[in-house]
């Protein structure tokens, strides 16, 4: 879960990166919303950790630094660079949270299970809509 973690951590640096670069007012809310999500999972995916009696990452300096490395790179590479590297994540994360939804599942337990699959679906709702930015817009650089 300490992976998840710090994929969450990057993702929270992320977003509020990627929505400066854009001039798109729907893409800005797009990324407006999954910064919100970003900050209400990360709280609870850490409260998840620390109740399994971990010790949860309250930042991520690597993260930090790719996040803002991903913003950067849409300067040559352009805006749709970085939702597809994101959207990926979104997905591979998603499928991290289904295995551990499975595993509790299995040990019975059914809180656990529950929080994890509420972000599985939290996770797939974001890489469906990076999906959607990525496969029907037009833009190239800078988000215009």
């Amino acid at each position: 879960m300490g992976l998840a973690l710090r994929s969450e951590l990057g993702a929270r640096t992320l977003y509020p990166l990627l929505r400066r670069r854009t001039s798109d007012p729907e893409l800005r809310s797009v990324l407006e919303r999954l910064a919100a999500d970003e900050r209400d999972l990360v709280p609870r995916l850490a409260a998840l950790i620390e109740g399994l009696g971990g010790r949860p990452r309250r930042r991520s300096f690597r993260r930090w630094l790719a996040s803002w490395a991903i913003a950067f790179g849409t300067l040559p590479f352009g805006l749709r660079f970085a939702l597809r590297l994101s959207q990926d994540a979104e997905a591979a994360v998603a499928r991290w949270y289904g295995a551990y939804r499975d595993f509790f599942s299995d040990a019975g337990e059914v809180e656990r299970a529950r929080e994890c699959d509420d972000f599985v679906r939290v996770k797939l709702l974001h890489a469906q809509w990076l999906e959607t930015w990525v496969e029907n817009s037009p833009f190239r650089r800078f988000g215009g």
